[in-house]
């Protein structure tokens, strides 16, 4: 069927239909398409007199189709704007809004029965003043902990359809340790960290209000050539989006009762500093600071990270193109885009990061390819910040990550775990309840005799198998100060964890540089600008002194 723009009115309720909107509509209606997000930001611009002005309210929600039956997308109303003697603007947001209004756990234990509420595999944090009145769920990876947070929070609250088959386990079968959540974080911001983890999955909700979850389609949706299918095309390759040490701050860490020798300090924040020294001798150092305030793990640490420098740590190629009138939508989270010259080259071919769809006479898309921008993701503050160091600056350290596949479990045929030689215990050495070792330097927290998962003594080792070279780092007992060096690793790529006085561990990342991050909530900045018109003011890195803050446009 051919194209009839189709603008459906809805109620409160998206299945509480009240209208066709269609003829009213004007020019310069859009809406995005996220593969972090799904359904976006929308736009509907109506010649409503000012005295209908009430017609439609925020809250309600509104359905763009291609024809009937063949929906395109669907937003919530959050702002209706009129103008006399008539004109109405109405912006819209995705069903995955829904998502920053619910936020798991619970500060303290309620009446209703929410709790503070943990998700992990491990239980190590036992010293944690809400420890007897948290929940407790066992989960080992992204996919599991996920499926928990849509089942018991999202469902019944909000809109948004939960379908099992949609959310998929990674590649990884244990890149979740352990993590707390007190009603302080929405789910949202939980499910784009964890989608990092499981190699930048694609995630959001769709026109049809279902929830994914799901690892990179590399079936070709749709492709595009220079000159015969596209009015615009630009490309850019820079270091605006290089980073190669990364300083996470994390969750607090309380320490045992009558173990810290400072009575007025009883917890410290989880904080890494991590560096990729291949891309460090080859651009400079790039520095990055990230808050992800429920890791306090080393497991969980460098899961995230390794996935961050697989991404961000070598420069990266961002194409801009704009379509000529379409009839195909190619879903960001159903595959990719392949893009061509006139010559017939191949240019680029992977997953569009966002499409913008103008909703107008004839469908056009504007496209974009390549990884956002992590610094909208995780913004910095405006300010320097900085934290109380751990019992012999054992939570603080420096570690290398060089680019070689994760130290985590793969996922087995099964569906089950695959052990790789123990990591999930690795550098424990502490009976303290909260046993967990530095992510950088990986000296343990506590000193005791018995450890809670395994004892390590001092000439123990832990083996974690890898596929490549590795880089070792040495680091003192008291994690401060401590020098690292690139070193060759042996022939199988092994790396070993060492106790408490002095530890070496190769920590690994995949090397793979395709693929990105990006937030679909509001307050994005993009390549088009509200009108609809293109905006090509992006892409500037302004860097000064030697620990540099970076300043950059209003471009995507």
């Amino acid at each position: 069927m051919g194209y009839q723009r189709l603008i459906l009115h809805y109620g409160y309720d998206p299945e509480d239909f009240l209208g066709v909107l269609s003829q009213g509509a004007v020019k310069r209606c859009w809406f995005e398409l996220d593969r972090l997000g799904g359904c976006g930001a929308g736009q509907l611009m109506l010649n409503e007199g000012f005295l209908n002005r009430d017609a439609i309210e925020p809250g309600h929600w509104i359905a763009f189709e291609y024809s009937t039956g063949e929906r395109w997308y669907l937003g919530r109303v959050e702002d209706v704007e009129s103008e006399s003697p008539a004109g109405l603007r109405i912006r819209l947001e995705g069903p995955a809004i829904q998502l920053n209004e619910v936020f798991p756990g619970a500060f303290t234990a309620k009446s209703e029965g929410v709790k503070p509420h943990r998700y992990g595999r491990t239980d190590r944090f036992g010293q944690d003043p809400d420890y007897d009145q948290e929940s407790q769920d066992y989960v080992v990876n992204s996919a599991e902990l996920i499926r928990k947070l849509i089942e018991q929070y999202v469902v019944g609250k909000t809109n948004i359809i939960y379908d099992p088959d949609l959310v998929e386990t990674g590649p990884l079968a244990n890149d979740v340790t352990t993590m707390k959540f007190r009603g302080e974080e929405s789910v949202r911001s939980v499910i784009k960290d964890l989608a990092l983890r499981a190699r930048n999955a694609t995630w959001g909700v769709d026109a049809e209000r279902r929830f994914f979850f799901r690892q990179r389609r590399e079936d070709v949706l749709a492709e595009y050539r220079e000159h015969r299918d596209l009015t615009k095309l630009q490309a850019s390759r820079s270091r605006e989006l290089l980073f190669n040490r990364v300083m996470l701050t994390g969750d607090y860490v309380y320490d045992f009762r009558d173990y810290s020798s400072q009575i007025a300090r009883r917890s410290y924040r989880w904080r890494g500093n991590y560096r990729q020294p291949t891309s460090i001798d080859q651009h400079g150092e790039r520095r990055i600071r990230i808050w992800v305030p429920w890791i306090r793990t080393a497991e969980d640490s460098r899961s995230f990270v390794s996935e961050f420098f697989r991404i961000y740590s070598q420069p990266v190629t961002r194409f801009s193109l704009q379509t000529k009138p379409q009839s195909v939508l190619p879903l960001p989270w159903e595959g990719c885009v392949k893009l061509k010259d006139r010559t017939l080259s191949d240019l680029e071919e992977c997953p569009a990061e966002k499409i913008r769809v103008l909703f107008d006479h004839a469908p056009q898309f504007q496209i974009a390819l390549g990884p956002g921008d992590p610094r909208e993701l995780w913004p910095e503050p405006p300010h320097d910040e900085r934290w109380e160091l751990p019992e012999n600056g054992s939570g603080y350290g420096d570690t290398d990550l060089t680019n070689s596949e994760p130290p985590l479990t793969s996922v087995s045929e099964g569906g089950g775990e695959s052990s790789s030689d123990g990591m999930s215990s690795a550098g424990e050495s502490s009976s303290l309840g909260f046993s967990e070792t530095s992510a950088d330097s990986m000296t343990s927290l506590g000193s005791s005799d018995e450890s809670y998962v395994s004892e390590v003594s001092s000439d123990s080792s832990l083996s974690v198998s890898s596929s490549s070279s590795s880089s070792s780092t040495t680091a003192s007992s008291s994690g401060i100060g401590e020098t690292s060096s690139e070193g060759g690793s042996s022939g199988s790529g092994s790396s070993s964890v060492g106790g408490t006085e002095e530890s070496s561990i190769d920590i690994i990342s995949s090397g793979n540089t395709s693929g990105g991050a990006t937030d679909s909530g509001g307050g994005e900045s993009s390549l088009w600008d509200s009108s609809g018109d293109w905006n090509s003011s992006g892409l500037i890195s302004e860097v000064s002194g030697d620990d540099s803050e970076f300043s950059y446009g209003s471009g995507y």
